[in-house]
């Protein structure tokens, strides 16, 4: 691959994921909460100044823009992301959309749906203290 043809495809990675941002209400930092890399790397690579993002920082913008699972490595490769479906999209991503955005409304949630997710949260967060606590006692 010569050096034009791989900068055109950090290039067009970089357009893919700007779209998908935009497409999904979220700023470049906000995309951060939404589970993705921090906005500094969201920036470069939407620049296309990442010459080679780690599998960890393609596995967080797939999470945070809702791309299925290997979206981001195919995209980078020249093929297409996946964007999953809106059904198929768990509460944990609606959530973090939530926050980043700052509103249910933004993220598509209504008020009882927002609620849903904050007690789920609030129940996971109580399960993972008790485990935390558990292990640190020991047997």
């Amino acid at each position: 691959m010569t050096e034009d043809s791989a900068e055109d495809l950090r290039l067009r990675f970089g357009e893919l994921v700007a779209h998908r941002r935009a497409e999904l209400g979220l700023a470049q930092n906000a995309l951060q909460q939404a589970g993705g890399p921090s906005g500094v790397t969201v920036r470069d690579i939407e620049a296309g100044r990442v010459v080679k993002p780690s599998r960890i920082t393609l596995a967080k913008l797939d999470r945070a823009l809702r791309w299925k699972a290997g979206s981001a490595i195919r995209s980078l490769s020249g093929g297409d992301p996946t964007p999953l479906p809106r059904e198929t999209v768990g509460p944990g991503a609606d959530a973090a959309a939530f926050v980043a955005t700052g509103s249910g409304g933004d993220a598509g949630l209504t008020d009882d749906e927002v609620l849903a997710l904050i007690r789920e949260n609030r129940r996971l967060a109580d399960e993972l203290e008790r485990r935390i606590k558990r292990d640190r006692e020991g047997p």
